[in-house]
């Protein structure tokens, strides 16, 4: 920057103009907007917010639903049924171009990071935790007995009457045991037919890999799943070999274990899960490993195998497939 400011003219008669969106705390727009000789024009979509927040989160709640095949109608029914009530205090920057319907619809799609740097000017420090873990959706087993019958939820009982479209495991491997190294990841995950995916078990530990798979394959038994995902970067390239010799000495048949590579960005790919934790379409189990979920409340300041694990297993849910029936545990 410092040497295009330089090319300009003698004269001193050169303008430069510099437009965007404030998409990290330390660009270069953030820094411009703190040195004097800039003239500064800053635009926000939202210039004053509602002030029936309440309602609007009642449309969050609405436009979530994943129960409602017609979610975004009954999220703008309800919209203008109270439109005079949900538009009151509101400033809009471009109200035909943004309105509060599609705004408030952009906090549940993308994610309050996103809604903040890309329409608000007000980029999201990465040095802060981004997801809040005691504001999590969780869930619980209801047993009968030894037998798996029903989740509990939002102090509620949702019997098993419907089974689990998919399960899947992902396995986030980590060669080094000593003190300080990574931790070796395994998580296993479940998508209902709504699209809500449920975290139902994570190990993170540092142990050798052969331990490692034997978790793997214990966990497989234990849940069923008849896909898992390995991440297979650098040295994990080299695991599918030891996971079909384990296979073979346990005589396990039904698991398949796909390698994946991994290219794009990690804090930005396990963000992307941040709307469907926020919304309730991403639940855990409460009796899942501490270090795992001191991981997801710590991320992005701290050790990132366990987050990374779940957004593999999250990933791969979101891909469109086939039915699967599984068999909850037992």
């Amino acid at each position: 920057m410092k040497d295009i400011l330089k090319l300009g003219s003698a004269d001193g008669k050169t303008n430069v103009t510099v437009i965007g969106t404030c998409l990290h705390p330390h660009a270069l727009l953030q820094d411009l907007l703190q040195l004097p000789g800039w003239e500064h024009h800053f635009y926000q979509a939202v210039i004053e917010f509602p002030k029936r927040t309440d309602l609007w989160k009642t449309y969050q709640t609405l436009y979530s639903d994943l129960t409602d095949p017609n979610r975004g109608a009954t999220a703008l029914n309800f919209y203008h049924s109270n439109q005079a009530l949900m538009d009151a205090g509101a400033k809009l920057l471009w109200p035909e171009a943004d309105s509060l319907p599609k705004l408030y619809a952009m906090m549940v799609d993308e994610g309050e990071a996103s809604f903040r740097s890309e329409k608000q000017n007000e980029p999201y420090d990465p040095d802060r935790q981004w997801f809040a873990m005691k504001d999590a959706h969780y869930f619980e087993f209801v047993m009968e007995g030894t037998t798996t019958i029903g989740l509990r939820k939002a102090k509620q009982t949702y019997f098993l009457d419907r089974d689990f479209e998919r399960v899947v495991a992902f396995h986030d491997p980590a060669l080094a045991e000593k003190s300080g190294s990574d931790y070796g990841a395994i998580v296993v995950a479940a998508l209902d037919r709504y699209g809500h995916i449920y975290c139902l078990d994570a190990w993170v530990e540092r142990q050798p890999i052969e331990r490692q798979i034997q978790q793997a394959l214990w966990m497989h038994q234990k849940w069923g799943f008849k896909d898992l995902y390995l991440e297979t970067n650098n040295f994990q390239k080299l695991l599918q070999t030891p996971y079909k010799l384990a296979r073979e000495q346990a005589g396990i048949t039904t698991l398949k274990v796909h390698s994946v590579d991994q290219h794009t960005n990690k804090l930005h790919r396990i963000s992307t899960m941040q709307p469907d934790m926020v919304n309730g379409h991403l639940l855990f189990h409460r009796g899942l490993c501490p270090r795992f979920l001191e991981q997801l409340e710590l991320f992005p300041t701290a050790k990132d195998d366990g987050p990374d694990a779940l957004h593999g297993a999250w990933s791969q849910l979101r891909k469109p497939r086939g039915h699967i029936q599984i068999t909850p545990p037992r």
